[in-house]
């Protein structure tokens, strides 16, 4: 019988202090133990990997009783390993707390490593979550009243109030909510929400070729596995393993879209002495295997579009398919790209990298796009160059007649308390969108003598719902919405009412209802915050819609790391819907109330005589 190893070795935690500014497309908040947890902002010295034999030196003091009651499997081993790395390695960093970090793997199949689900939990939680074993299933009863039971023998999983526990909704004060109320703390009461559960949920990980270990009173999960459960949908910041250490990816949207061999940490990581020289054959199926596990369960549209993906790929894009079970390294970071960015390519999923924890560095590969990706694109270029030929300001407001006029490019938020003194620097450059509206309403009751208000969102692609939500309270300050999980098919009807002149309470004297005409002008443009504006501000009655049809973007934005350390983002599981029929969305467009031609969109005077014809 094969001993049961570990290696304990204790790291410290280094917390930096970070200014790193994230672009996710309506990205949620992090947790309040953010701070606690450091995602992606921690920093220890390597120990060896699983390929070493130091990671046996030390026998675990595992008495003879549970020794004999427990599954010991054969040539499994469980190793420490380095806690997570920054993506930054520069600036001031200050020590957090001490942990020990074990993985486990088979000796004849090193590079597939595995994890105690537990060992994640407690670092979500910053508290030991009980593991009691019932029958042959190891059940995990979570701190928000999710019950997770993990069945080696039928090596699948299931969860219980999948919504209401710690997967998605721990941040919100509600299950599927779509802000964090300490972030955005303007939005003083949602006692107007409800939540209706649906169906519990069952990963099968056989399906998948994907094992679960029973070690010694512990089952062990595939890591990534691990990781879709806490780190990357919790988090929001996938973790990966380069054969030595686990890493935080830090920053995966905006990471992507930069060179990896310019950042001195990714370079370390992905073609350091750390990275494994190559992928084993068994390693190969594995990783393509749990691609197509992520996807078939935790991509947006998995009721509509693609899932399962390997039948679909092997029917419809057999080079895709092929390509992600490759030896050859160009020929898969090609299939995984055309996977994210043209066969997907619904705007929020894409992949970029071509590396991996493999290999000797960046490998080269083809960027092809689909015809959605290419006309947001193109939609985007087209009315930026217009707007900048018409010399319109944005951030600004504008008059024309008894027009105000207010042009802004994303949804940001700038993680502060909002005050009346502090809302026109933040709004300044749009820090902070939120602020810049209020600062923009607060200019137009000075001026008077405005009847309609125009928000133009043209050549907006998105951002945080932390202000997107808030925002809508110039509209009408007590607003619905609806959130819809296509997995568990659970929603949640949202009720927000926002503190819109900043006194800490909500009352009649919050919101501009029935003091102007509002209207939001869109382009086919329009994505993903952009188009869940106008789409809320319809479904509320509360504003009019004009110009094209908004460029869609349903989802929340979800991210994810393949097994060999490639890093994407894809649409997450949460979505907007209509309030009767929560399985409804709007990633098609939000349908105007009055066309507008383009050549119109940046001309005041013209907008002021059409929104006044209306």
């Amino acid at each position: 019988m094969m001993a049961f190893l570990i290696k304990e070795t204790q790291h410290n935690f280094l917390v930096k202090n970070s200014d790193v500014v994230y672009t996710f497309l309506m990205k949620a908040p992090y947790l309040k133990t953010l701070s606690i947890c450091a995602i992606s902002l921690l920093l220890f010295s390597c120990s060896k990997g699983p390929s070493s034999s130091s990671s046996k030196e030390t026998e675990s003091s595992v008495s003879s009783s549970e020794e004999e009651s427990s599954v010991v499997t054969k040539g499994f081993v469980l190793s420490s390993a380095p806690y997570y790395k920054p993506a930054v390695v520069e600036g001031e960093f200050k020590p957090s707390q001490k942990s020990v970090f074990g993985y486990g793997y088979f000796e004849d199949k090193p590079q597939i490593v595995y994890m105690d689900l537990g060992v994640a939990l407690k670092e979500i939680y910053n508290e030991e979550v009980p593991c009691v074993k019932e029958g042959g299933s190891y059940v995990y009863n979570c701190k928000f009243g999710e019950k997770i039971t993990i069945s080696p023998s039928e090596k699948n999983i299931v969860i219980h109030d999948f919504d209401q526990g710690n997967l998605f909704s721990r941040r919100y004060d509600v299950p599927l909510g779509l802000i964090d109320s300490e972030a955005a703390s303007y939005v003083v009461d949602n006692s107007g929400c409800t939540f209706v559960p649906n169906e519990d949920i069952t990963l099968d990980l056989g399906k998948y070729s994907l094992d679960i270990v029973e070690h010694i009173g512990k089952a062990y999960l595939p890591f990534p596995v691990v990781d879709l459960l806490t780190f990357s949908q919790t988090l929001y910041s996938p973790v990966a393993f380069n054969g030595s250490g686990f890493y935080f990816i830090d920053n995966p949207s905006g990471a992507m879209s930069l060179s990896y061999r310019d950042n001195p940490y990714v370079k370390a990581y992905y073609s350091g002495k750390n990275s494994q020289s190559k992928k084993e054959s068994y390693f190969i199926e594995y990783n393509a295997n749990m691609l197509f596990f992520t996807l078939d369960y935790f991509f947006g549209f998995r009721d509509e579009r693609f899932a399962p993906f390997a039948p679909y790929l092997e029917k419809n894009h057999k080079d895709v398919y092929d390509g992600l079970y490759s030896s050859d390294e160009t020929t898969y970071c090609n299939a995984v790209s055309k996977l994210m960015n043209y066969v997907i390519g619904d705007g929020h999923t894409n992949g970029r990298n071509a590396s991996s924890s493999f290999g000797e560095g960046s490998v080269e590969f083809s960027l092809v796009r689909s015809e959605r990706s290419d006309k947001l694109s193109a939609d985007r270029s087209d009315c930026s160059i217009r707007r900048e030929q018409a010399k319109v300001e944005t951030n600004v407001v504008r008059y024309s007649g008894d027009t105000a006029i207010l042009s802004f490019d994303s949804f940001s938020h700038c993680g502060q308390r909002l005050t009346a003194d502090n809302i026109a620097t933040l709004g300044q450059r749009n820090q902070d969108s939120y602020a810049l509206l209020l600062s923009a309403m607060n200019q137009i009751e000075e001026r008077g003598g405005i009847h309609n208000v125009i928000f133009d969102v043209t050549c907006n692609g998105g951002g945080d719902s932390n202000s997107l939500i808030p925002m809508l309270g110039i509209f009408q300050s007590n607003l619905k919405t609806i959130a819809y999980d296509p997995l568990s098919k659970a929603h949640a009807v949202l009720n927000y009412k926002i503190d819109t002149n900043l006194d800490g309470k909500f009352d009649n004297n919050d919101g501009y209802k029935g003091k102007y005409e509002f209207f939001v002008l869109t382009s086919s443009y329009s994505f993903s915050c952009a188009n869940m504006y106008p789409y809320i501000a319809k479904l509320n009655g509360s504003a009019k819609i004009i110009g094209e049809v908004s460029g869609g973007g349903a989802c929340v934005v979800s991210y994810g790391v393949t097994a060999d350390g490639k890093p994407f983002r894809m649409s997450g599981l949460s979505r907007t819907g209509k309030i009767d029929v929560p399985s409804v969305h709007d990633d098609s467009g939000v349908p105007v109330d009055s066309e507008l031609s383009r050549d119109h969109f940046y001309d005041d005077a013209y907008l002021n005589t059409f929104v006044n014809s209306l």
